[in-house]
């Protein structure tokens, strides 16, 4: 854009019909645009100097702030997502699981034996047949230790249960934001649209009047109708797209609500020192979930560990023969004799637990990376986004100085359109920027816990 510009520019000065005033017009322009490129780059390599200590982690959120629902109806859209409820019954099997580890896997094993015997006592004693039963009950006793281990295994393996609800509604809540920025976005973009609609519908409307009053060529309502039409048409697309848009956020979240008033931006947003940031780096979900995946990992390794010794099964069997003339009441003990299926085992959770902990040390390196970009993102996003607005409000003011002189006759229609064209370039990108700091923002808030905690 900037390239056509120079030429257009460097075109028209050499022209001889062009007068003082419209080249001072041009050169306007282009100090505009090569000033807010310019801007634009050097804020994109350079940043703020970061505030430390303005607001703790931990900030009370507040009832529909910053242009999103309020953490009542957030609740309520979260509650109803098919994720959502999927990691609800995930959460209560983990439960279940965990209380089974407590309880252990014996059981009370009953048997019972029942037959008929022959035999003889001697040779002149007839052939006698008697009833004969023996009945049992066993069950396996827990070593000592075992139960310990099982127990500490059970409350890691509840507690990451719970670590991964919240990381869910974490997950939800960004998915949220997302989907939104993407509709505010599209709509931003409709509004300016419609404003270069807006603006060309009255000029074309004035150049019409010209050309019946034999002041303007047919030419210049031949332009006037081709910028009309291509603004309608963009105005069109990005309704369209901002339809599909709102179809996907419905979907994702039936009920969002339609009408949400977003305010200003702020000045400049909330930054932590580098205790704060360690701080929500150890509350962070993800990082609560890492850490409790490696201490499962190790609770279960201990498990199987202790489980390489089999634990014995003891019981008592009770029996008769012989017309009762015999009678039995016995204790049993059975002991499996360790295999090198059980070592194995407790080594692949011994290694298992060594591969969770790197990747918790790996998710925390990733996560402290992550808030410092998010943070560094929530201050840059503010700064492009004023760039943005002062280089919108120049070439405003440069295009509606072309209008009125395009209105006393001055001035060709092709210099009104072409600045008109620049400032409605400059509108879309502030309203991009404008989103992009918008969903900086929340994204920060969300990371921070000051937008929809978790429950």
């Amino acid at each position: 854009m900037l390239n056509h510009i120079l030429r257009t520019g460097a075109a028209s000065a050499a022209a001889l019909s062009i007068t003082p005033s419209t080249a001072w017009l041009r050169l306007a322009i282009l100090s505009v645009c090569v000033g807010s490129l310019s801007g634009l780059a050097t804020a994109a390599e350079s940043s703020p100097p970061m505030q430390a200590g303005v607001a703790s982690a931990a900030s009370a959120p507040a009832s529909g702030a910053m242009g999103l629902p309020d953490a009542e109806l957030m609740r309520q859209l979260i509650a109803r997502h098919p994720a959502w409820l999927a990691q609800l019954a995930q959460t209560q099997s983990e439960h279940h699981l965990a209380a089974q580890k407590r309880v252990g896997p014996h059981e009370w094993t009953p048997s019972v034996q029942y037959g008929r015997r022959t035999y003889e006592a001697d040779a002149t004693t007839p052939r006698t047949t008697e009833a004969e039963w023996e009945a049992a009950i066993e069950r396996g006793i827990r070593l000592p230790g075992k139960a310990h281990a099982a127990d500490l295994a059970a409350q890691r393996q509840a507690a990451l249960a719970e670590a991964r609800q919240q990381q869910t509604w974490r997950q939800l809540s960004l998915q949220a934001i997302q989907l939104y920025a993407d509709w505010l976005r599209e709509y931003r973009q409709e509004q300016v649209w419609l404003d270069q609609v807006k603006v060309l519908t009255q000029q074309s409307e004035a150049v019409s009047k010209r050309h019946k009053l034999g002041d303007a060529a047919q030419i210049d309502s031949l332009q006037m109708r081709a910028s009309l039409t291509q603004a309608s048409l963009q105005a069109q697309a990005a309704s369209q797209r901002r339809l599909a848009r709102w179809t996907s956020l419905q979907s994702a979240f039936p009920g969002w609500p339609a009408q949400l008033a977003t305010p200003a931006l702020p000045a400049q947003s909330t930054t932590l020192n580098a205790a704060q940031q360690q701080d929500l780096l150890a509350q962070a979900p993800e990082a609560r979930v890492s850490q409790l995946e490696a201490d499962y990992a190790q609770a279960q390794a201990q498990l199987d560990r202790s489980d390489t010794t089999a634990d014995p099964t003891v019981g008592v069997k009770m029996g008769r023969a012989r017309g009762s003339a015999e009678k039995m009441v016995a204790l049993t003990l059975s002991w499996p004799i360790g295999s090198t299926a059980r070592n194995l085992g407790a080594q692949s959770s011994a290694a298992l637990a060594d591969a969770a902990q790197q990747r918790h040390e790996d998710t925390l390196r990733q996560l402290n990376r992550d808030l410092t970009l998010l943070q560094q993102e929530a201050q840059d996003s503010l700064r492009l986004w004023q760039l943005a607005q002062e280089g919108l409000g120049q070439l405003q003011s440069v295009a509606r100085s072309l209008d009125k002189g395009f209105a006393l006759g001055e001035g060709a229609l092709s210099e009104v359109l072409q600045a008109r064209r620049l400032a409605n370039e400059q509108a879309l990108v502030a309203a991009q920027a404008e989103v992009d700091a918008w969903l900086a923002q929340w994204r920060w808030a969300v990371q921070r816990g000051a937008l929809w905690p978790t429950p």
